[in-house]
């Protein structure tokens, strides 16, 4: 027998590899788009200006051959994603980052798909504290912003409390 598209066991084999893809495609560029703001933001950014064809221009003495660099496809068979052995039935579907490394489930992460640890940005600000004060069930009921206007109004109650 053949399993559905909403089979949950497959869902979970999918997000598994959508995690893997996500480490290994989205999250340099992210890290890398983020890096090139900073350096914009800072005055120091100077883009980077592509070598001639030597094809092309083969006078030029900075022309270069163009070289296809081969990439290595991503392996998403079963045993190579980390997360597929918990995507069966009767499986737990979210761990906590720490539960994850008790379980050593994370050394079987390839070394390619391993995320590099640490923020993925730098804050200037390190003291802000910034928390959301909705509860997420109120989002789709629309009540999100008067129960967050309420916590504020009780926070600024406190802390005018505590002043006095």
């Amino acid at each position: 027998m053949s399993k559905g598209l909403r089979s949950k066991t497959l869902r979970r084999y999918r997000t598994a590899k959508r995690r893997v893809v996500e480490g290994v495609k989205c999250y340099p560029s992210v890290v890398e788009s983020y890096k090139k703001i900073r350096l914009i933001q800072q005055g120091k950014y100077v883009p980077p200006v592509p070598k001639p064809n030597k094809f092309l221009y083969p006078e030029d003495e900075n022309a270069v051959f163009p070289q296809a660099i081969p990439k290595m496809p991503l392996d998403l068979r079963s045993e190579n994603v980390p997360l597929a052995g918990l995507a069966g039935p009767r499986g737990r579907r979210k761990f906590e980052p720490g539960e994850l490394e008790e379980s050593g489930i994370g050394l079987k992460m390839d070394k390619k798909t391993l995320m590099t640890s640490g923020p993925l940005m730098d804050l200037d600000d390190q003291n802000r504290e910034v928390q959301s004060t909705a509860r997420q069930g109120h989002f789709k009921s629309g009540k999100a912003k008067k129960y967050a206007a309420n916590k504020l109004n009780t926070i600024n109650k406190l802390k005018k409390s505590k002043k006095s």
